[in-house]
């Protein structure tokens, strides 16, 4: 198996950030950095609380409906 960390740290140096000069730079990796976890957007939780109001709404009628016959 081929190592590519330095072709990766090679590529990475050549990219170029216009309209920035030179203040936009890359950091460095190390032990000190912690991992940012991904946080859904506001679309997507109301598109989960959506569905659940929608899901909550249909359980209710076909329970009404199941009741009354």
């Amino acid at each position: 198996m081929k190592n590519t960390s330095t072709n990766v740290e090679g590529e990475l140096g050549r990219i170029q950030f216009e309209g920035y000069g030179e203040a936009a730079d890359w950091l460095p990796y190390d032990s000190t950095w912690s991992m940012i976890a991904p946080v859904p957007e506001p679309s997507t939780y109301g598109a989960i609380f959506l569905t659940a109001g929608l899901a909550l709404v249909a359980y209710r009628r076909h329970r009404a409906t199941k009741k009354a016959a």
